[in-house]
């Protein structure tokens, strides 16, 4: 119905929401920026093996199943295959195995060499007990072939923290880099607005009604939007969440048809529906029922479904209305007029969703006055000595505790976590309760792990008391550290205010552990006073050591800054964050937090930090914090002294043909930027001329376009002709000279024109144009010079003439180029495979080869746009080359150059490791050793997990020729930058024998300072 795009997030990862409560998009120009854990299933498909998690309600089974019809299109042209089985289907585990694992397609694939995409979904709503299916599929996986299978399987969040050893046998079978938990991330404001425009809702009231009602928590998730649209009338939304499921329920089972209205009487009105409705509920939510079987023959009926005649029994009443239960009332009205029922195949019919069936088995229960123990009896593990609830039963018992005291009662002594997912009473008494229990469980390590978003829950539990009840666990040192973590994370979202002088206390007292310190710094950034955020401002000035991921120091600056710091003072205690490949508090305030607070009267400040930074390359740990600072300050380009500081850094990163904006996700925006305004871009080039004297900048370094960020333009020229004109001093008259002189078009008259006018007045332009105008001796030294400066110059204008002109067309396009290059490698020609990854680089439109440095081949156009039957021979030379390719250059490596040939073994090392790990697995010790040098010294900066997997493969397979290049790379950082980049490579190389190395190269002696310091820290 919509045309939404679902997001996932590692279950370690962090979803953002933004200000109202909705995902963060991640497809906004800044999105990968503020949700970099959020990605689309595109993203995360080449995986071996994926748990799809998620909340009830929140659409993992469309999710995925939007993603296995991905897949099928995909592997469409292949020999591949795809599987789709729903766990809650079957009635046995001789049942799951014979339909699963004796399916045709399934025993095809055993028997083949193809791979098979595997998707189970609804792990928790089996129809066997949990323990069995977990049981029944680590048996089945355990003899699988797992380098050609890539398994999916969905579950709850809830019940899949109770599956540790499916998770364990996973992460063993396809090992656990190859093994992720990915949680399905809630709707963004542009699907609700989507929904509301397909409902013919203005979606402007209805995004601000969500708001004001705080019902933002049912409109991320699919199935309470629903409902949200449905009960949408007149700006009025229900009280509570029990309300508002009821109300949506009653509108499903109305019939909204008019002409079906008109042509035909119906036996029942919508009450009657949702009585009949919570009685299928019931039965198939207890008695373990996943369909309804409507057909007359009953001998094909699957064990998982009820017959609809068994439902007819008896009577049913509501609203003082008792009537029979017929079987045409449920075919006619109840599975066909409510939205309640949808297919599950031929004559089975089953709830649209869960939740349906889960709200309304706990409704039907409560509207007949179920005694307590019969429903307890209904809900508690029989087999649990705790008399826990089954925890397939999470949600029922959560909508049971909504309805009636009694029940809620009950579950705060078993299960008080799942009463956060219910609509807990305003009753202080009974909230008081509820967190005396939960901190408990906490304290006594009973409760150890919460779904994704329970910290939001927390605000349920707020209550006059609250502040008297949770300060014990703040100030109690014999409390376990989950449950006074806990009891901060409650007065944090309850925003408890009596509490603020007890969390700075805490936050201060260097004792207490750092993880609680900075829990409650935190806390006092969000709901503490100007004078309490005060208290902090030692801990943001200073460096702690204990404080290992700088979390505590991110808080205390995000609580002060503006207010209590001054840009001098922020600027001054900005240090590297500690662990760098640590991705937290820290980077996320340096990254985007410090900026948008900075005030242009700063950006001096922040300009002249940035120039202290020097080159920013290699992986900075300011790269996007500096990037920041720079594109804000040209946004205020007219402030005094901001081209200047601008300037200087802009020749620093120049020197180096480096760009000025480094980061990714902001080069393109300078791009624009520095071309579209001439005013800011010619002031830039001013002050970079009045610098070039004191730098020792070579002025031809402005005219080169450094990765397509150009300072200067064919629109400057004339522009700097008059400039010649109106300058006094003569060595700046020179520059200009001579930029004029490089950077002018000769085909164009009017540029020529100025410039033969301007030689008859201006004696230093004549000079630096005599070869132009005036007639030299052949064979003199002059003429040598001048042919040299000539084919310079002609060299430079081809480059700058190809920038204006149309793109041509290749005369080969480059699918054909890829293909013949391919032929000539499986012919034996060996370099062709080098080519072949230059040829992956280009567009139908390209002239001239792209980022050759990119090691990663299924990122290039190439790759794309290749068929199926391409991308198998691709793979296929990357193993010839790997195999045959037995001279491989090194001497390279901790230089400024690099060998081609080399590089093109590490791309396809990456390759395989990414479409073919099972091949490296089997290929001997001494190919690796060949090959760990080109991978370690490649020469790139990003830490994709891929290539950092890579690295620990080499470190692994060739130890000895690691740790040599690793060192030679250190000597030369060391003496170049006097720090080093290197080390990141290694982050997933660490162990005994790793630290040993490390620590025995920290003895050597001509390692400088910042060196040193930083392999001690990573030691």
């Amino acid at each position: 119905m919509y045309n939404w795009k679902r997001f996932w997030c590692p279950n370690t990862g962090n979803i953002k929401l933004d200000y109202g409560g909705f995902l963060e998009d991640p497809e906004l120009e800044h999105g990968h920026i503020t949700n970099p854990d959020v990605v689309p299933f595109s993203a995360i498909s080449h995986i071996p093996c994926l748990v799809l998690l998620g909340e009830p309600g929140i659409g993992k089974t469309t999710a995925a199943e939007q993603a296995y019809k991905q897949v099928q299109e995909q592997v469409r042209e292949s020999e591949d295959d795809c599987l789709w089985f729903n766990l809650g289907d079957f009635d046995s585990n001789q049942d799951l195995s014979n339909r699963i694992f004796q399916s045709e397609i399934f025993i095809q694939w055993i028997n083949g060499i193809h791979k098979l995409h595997l998707f189970l979904d609804s792990l928790d709503e089996g129809l066997l007990s949990f323990q069995i299916i977990v049981r029944t599929l680590k048996n089945k996986i355990e003899h699988l072939p797992t380098e050609r299978l890539y398994f999916r399987i969905t579950c709850r969040t809830s019940v899949w923290l109770e599956s540790s050893t499916l998770e364990q046998k996973l992460k063993e079978k396809w090992n656990k880099s190859n093994t992720k938990i990915y949680e399905l991330a809630p709707l963004r404001r542009v699907d609700v607005i989507e929904a509301a425009q397909v409902n013919n809702i203005n979606s402007d009231e209805f995004i601000q009604e969500i708001l004001n009602r705080e019902a933002t928590p049912f409109a991320i998730k699919p199935v309470t939007l629903k409902f949200l649209i449905g009960t949408y009338k007149n700006g009025q939304f229900p009280d509570s969440k029990k309300e508002l499921y009821k109300q949506g329920c009653l509108q499903l089972c109305e019939e909204v048809n008019p002409e079906r209205l008109q042509l035909r009487e119906f036996e029942l009105n919508s009450y009657q529906r949702l009585i009949i409705a919570g009685r299928l509920a019931v039965i198939m939510i207890f008695a373990q029922r996943t369909a309804i079987w409507t057909s007359p023959e009953i001998a094909d009926i699957p064990h998982s479904d009820i017959d609809i005649r068994d439902l007819c029994i008896g009577k049913e009443s509501i609203n003082m209305q008792s009537f029979p239960i017929k079987e045409k009332d449920i075919r006619d009205e109840i599975l066909s007029i409510t939205g309640l029922f949808s297919s599950r195949g031929s004559n089975r019919m089953g709830f649209a969703h869960q939740t349906y069936a889960e709200f309304l088995a706990a409704w039907y229960l409560i509207e007949h006055n179920i005694p307590l123990v019969q429903v307890m009896s209904l809900i508690v593990s029989q087999e649990d000595p705790e008399c826990k609830l089954v925890p397939q039963l999470h949600e029922t018992a959560a909508w049971l505790a909504s309805m009636r005291t009694d029940i809620l009662e009950e579950i705060i002594n078993t299960d008080p976590d799942v009463l956060l997912r219910s609509d807990i009473p305003t009753d202080g008494k009974i909230r008081e309760k509820i967190v005396d229990t939960l901190l408990k469980y906490y304290n006594d390590g009973k409760l150890l792990n919460r779904d994704l978003g329970s910290y939001f829950k927390y605000k349920k539990l707020k209550h006059p008391g609250l502040a008297e009840q949770l300060r014990p666990y703040i100030h109690d040192y014999s409390k376990s550290l989950e449950a006074r973590d806990e009891a901060i994370s409650i007065a944090k979202i309850c925003e408890v205010y009596d509490l603020q002088e007890d969390l700075v206390n805490l936050a201060l007292d260097s004792s207490q552990f750092i993880h609680l310190r900075a829990n409650a710094a935190m806390a006092i950034g969000l709901i503490g006073d100007l004078d309490t955020k005060l208290k902090l401002k030692t801990l943001a000035i200073s460096n702690l050591e204990e404080d290992e991921n700088d979390r505590l120091k991110a808080y205390s600056l995000e609580a002060v800054w503006p207010e209590h710091l001054t840009a001098e003072e922020l600027f001054n205690v900005i240090t590297p964050p500690k662990r760098r490949n640590y991705s937290g508090a820290y980077q996320r305030f340096l990254k985007h937090e410090l900026v948008p607070k900075l005030e242009p009267t700063d950006l001096l400040v922040a300009l002249k930090w940035v120039e202290k930074q020097g080159l920013r390359c290699f992986e900075n740990p300011f790269e996007k914090l500096a990037d920041e600072i720079i594109l804000k300050a040209w946004e205020h380009f007219d402030i005094p002294r901001i081209a200047e500081s601008f300037a200087k850094i802009a020749l620093i990163q120049r020197k180096k043909y480096q760009r000025i904006i480094t980061s990714s996700g902001k080069k393109k925006i300078f791009e624009l930027q520095i071309a579209e305004n001439d005013e800011k871009r010619r002031k830039l080039i001013e002050q970079i001329v009045l610098l070039l004297t004191d730098t020792g900048v070579n002025p031809r370094q402005l005219l080169v376009t450094v990765r397509e960020e150009s300072i200067i333009l064919n629109q400057d020229i004339l522009w700097m002709i008059k400039k010649i004109e109106s300058t006094k001093e003569e060595h700046l008259q020179r520059i200009w000279a001579q930029l004029v002189e490089w950077g002018f078009n000769r085909q164009d008259a009017m540029q020529i024109d100025a410039i033969v006018t301007t030689t008859q007045t201006n004696d230093i332009l004549r000079n630096q144009f005599t070869s132009y105008f005036e007639a030299v001796e052949l064979n003199s030294a002059e003429a040598d010079q001048m042919k040299t400066n000539y084919q310079m110059l002609e060299n430079w204008r081809e480059d700058w003439k190809n920038d204006q002109e149309e793109t041509p067309l290749l005369e080969q396009p480059p699918k054909e180029r890829v293909l013949i290059f391919l032929d000539s490698l499986e012919s034996g020609t060996l370099w062709a495979w080098s080519q072949l990854n230059m040829e992956m680089t280009l567009k139908s439109n390209s002239r001239y080869y792209d980022d050759e440095l990119e090691y990663d081949l299924t990122k290039l156009p190439g790759w794309e746009e290749a068929d199926i039957d391409t991308q198998r021979r691709i793979i296929q030379g990357a193993k010839k080359y790997i195999l045959e390719q037995d001279q491989v250059a090194n001497e390279w490596i901790g230089t400024d150059t690099f060998d081609r040939l080399a590089l093109a073994g590490c791309r396809a090392l990456f390759l395989l490791f990414k479409e073919s790990p099972g091949f490296l697995d089997n290929i001997a010790d001494e190919i690796w050793q060949r090959w760990a040098s080109i991978i370690v010294g490649y020469p790139n900066t990003d830490k994709e997990d891929y290539y950092l997997e890579l690295v620990k493969q080499a470190y692994i397979k060739a130890p000895n020729e690691t740790i040599d290049t690793l060192n030679l790379i250190i000597d030369k950082e060391n003496e170049e930058y006097s720090n080093i980049f290197i080390i990141d490579k290694f982050d997933k190389c660490w162990c005994e024998h790793f630290n040993y190395e490390i620590l025995e190269k920290i003895k050597d002696k001509a390692l400088k300072p910042k060196v040193t310091q930083r392999l001690l820290e990573e030691a």
